[in-house]
């Protein structure tokens, strides 16, 4: 047997290994787990085994017992979506994604933002619109700043790198609703999936990956909110596509393009823009090291669009921090432990749930927990079938591999890589790898027949039975998974803002500040509470952060970033409110006082002077 030949079989045998172990990761507990981290998984992982296996079954049973389905009608059916116009299809595809996504940010997530990164991003966009790069320090930090604000030096701005929030800002020239950006974005993106799988594979393939993304509970999730993983996708796949491009064509436009738009996702999230191009970095040296005739023209010119926002952001945090390589990540002097939110095995920058209320220290085997975990639920919610993933290994089995499958699983596990040492437990990291994800599951679906022949079932029954199989999949995702999955979004992290903003707007009060009080029962969840070790002493420092109920953070996210709005929202903190009464003498002052189990309550106090 040849090298090649040994080479090719061995990686099969790899390849087939892995998906053994995929599914019985399904049905049991990995055995390395520490019993204290037991509690990273509280969910059991058996019925994502079983729920395949029905629906595997069932599909068996309609597709070679009933007979309904004719010879040839699939044939029909691909050869229709072949014949389907482009400029209709994505026009419908546009237009009903968007107003799918609209209805998910007004219904599910109340337009107002559910995490304390997304009322960063909105302040940052509103400093930007006044042509500042930050506002002043508040007068009384303490009520109006979360965690991700930096309020020292006299500046007060975002910790976070100023993509989405420059985007915002757009939203905000124009007049826009913020909550509709993403919604936009989200669109757009939709469109950009069809014309990279048409570009990489064919129209039918574009086709399918659409579908697939139109109908991701995870995708959509991200969309309906504040976060700046939509923008981040929007840009990392016109970087592939004009990286694509680049690739087959001589026109100078292309490399330009694509790094540009890398340089756009670089300021957005910028490690994860980092570990997707890795793929693409490394593919290009090889192309230069075969001396591939204008590789080093193009890679030129792909480097100097990227240059240009590296540069931006370079001089961004120079304005910030005073420094160019002084990330604004790290710089808050209120809560030390913030100093520890970078890569690495070292202290996570808060005391995890799982930790018991000791310190959390972030090591190898909290990264496998972390791995393992985001695996299970990105399996489960990427496209709410009981096994999301199972179509993205076909491609590399018995089938001559194409280079951008090949590119395409590397971006896939460039991004676990580069999340295996970060220590945050959350799939949303994971969803700059959904342009991989996405294309390869429709690689999967097309090429799943061609695998069953080789089996011995023939290419028409393989057909018939893997249409039949992705749609039960996806009845199961619209009709069974998803109302839980949304229910449960909206139980945890979205009740009360709503009525909060309303109750205020009806009042037909003005000129007043609105004190926001919650019951520390009710908002454990969201509460983060953090212990430091100070750099001398090295002791142990107990630092408790505010509040980041998303009651409290739709009412910042109202605020202007010089504060004198009519209506002001701030925290309460019981007798420190007299304090900040006096920086605003004049109004009138009210408590909100939210309850999950009975009816909020708005009442003025401090009608005498509180002095």
């Amino acid at each position: 047997m040849k090298l090649r030949d040994l080479t090719k079989r061995i990686s099969q045998w790899i390849i087939i290994i892995l998906i053994i172990l995929f599914f019985l990761n399904l049905g049991v507990k990995l055995p390395f787990i520490p019993d204290k981290f037991g509690s990273m998984r509280p969910f059991a992982e058996s019925h994502f085994l079983r729920d395949f296996l029905i629906i595997a079954a069932i599909s068996f049973l309609i597709t070679f017992l009933s007979g309904r389905i004719k010879q040839g009608c699939l044939v029909k059916l691909t050869n229709s979506l072949k014949r389907i116009k482009e400029s209709h299809f994505l026009a419908v595809i546009f237009v009903l994604y968007f107003l799918i996504n609209c209805l998910a940010a007004y219904f599910i997530f109340e337009t107002a933002p559910v995490f304390m990164d997304s009322v960063s991003y909105i302040n940052q966009a509103k400093i930007f619109s006044t042509g500042r790069l930050y506002a002043p320090t508040p007068l009384s930090v303490d009520h109006f700043c979360i965690p991700t604000d930096v309020a020292q030096d006299g500046k007060w701005y975002s910790r976070y790198p100023p993509g989405f929030s420059l985007i915002l800002t757009l939203g905000i020239m124009f007049k826009l609703p913020l909550w509709i950006v993403n919604p936009i974005l989200a669109s757009l993106s939709l469109i950009v999936i069809y014309i990279l799988g048409r570009e990489l594979y064919n129209k039918r393939i574009g086709i399918y990956a659409s579908i697939l993304a139109f109908f991701s509970p995870f995708l959509l999730f991200c969309n309906g909110t504040f976060e700046s993983e939509t923008p981040a996708l929007f840009f990392i796949l016109l970087f592939i596509l004009f990286f694509s491009s680049m690739l087959k064509k001589d026109k100078k436009r292309y490399p330009v393009l694509s790094g540009l738009s890398l340089g756009a996702a670089f300021i957005t999230r910028p490690y994860s823009a980092l570990f997707v191009s890795l793929p693409f970095i490394i593919y290009l040296g090889y192309l230069f090291f075969k001396r591939k005739k204008d590789i080093f023209q193009k890679a030129y010119l792909f480097s100097c669009g990227f240059v240009i926002f590296l540069l931006f952001f370079l001089w961004y945090i120079w304005q910030l921090t005073g420094s160019p390589f002084t990330l604004t990540y790290n710089v808050s002097d209120r809560y030390p432990i913030l100093k520890y939110d970078y890569p690495g095995f070292h202290i996570a920058p808060y005391i995890g749930r799982y930790a018991s209320g000791a310190l959390y220290v972030f090591g190898p085997i909290e990264a496998i927990v972390n791995m393992n975990r985001n695996f299970i639920l990105l399996n489960r919610d990427l496209f709410g079938w009981p096994v999301s993933l199972v179509f993205i290994f076909i491609p590399f089995l018995f089938f001559r591999k194409n280079k951008w499958d090949i590119l395409l699983i590397f971006l896939f596990f460039s991004i676990l890589l580069g999340h295996f040492f970060y220590w945050s437990p959350n799939i949303k990291y994971w969803h700059a790898a959904s342009p991989a994800l996405l294309l390869l599951t429709a690689r999967g679906i097309a090429k799943a027949p061609l695998l069953l022949r080789k089996i011995g079932i023939p290419k028409e029954a393989g057909r018939r039975f893997i249409f039949v199989f992705v749609g039960i999949c996806f009845l199961y995702s619209i009709l069974l998974w998803q109302p839980h999955f949304w229910k449960s979004r909206k139980d945890i992290i979205c009740y009360g803002k709503a009525r909060m903003l309303s109750a205020v707007r009806n009042s037909g009060i003005h000129n007043t500040i609105i004190f926001i009080k919650l019951n520390p029962v009710y908002y454990i969840y969201h509460a983060f509470i953090c212990e430091a070790l100070t750099d001398k002493e090295n002791s142990r420092q107990s630092v408790s952060l505010p509040v980041v109920h998303p009651v409290y953070l739709a009412g910042l996210s109202q605020n202007s970033p010089g504060l004198q709005d009519d209506i002001l929202y701030a925290l309460d903190l019981g007798e420190k409110n007299t304090r900040l009464i006096k920086y605003y003498p004049g109004r009138r002052y009210f408590i909100y006082e939210y309850n999950l189990e009975k009816a909020d309550s708005l009442y003025e106090v401090y009608k005498e002077s509180p002095g």
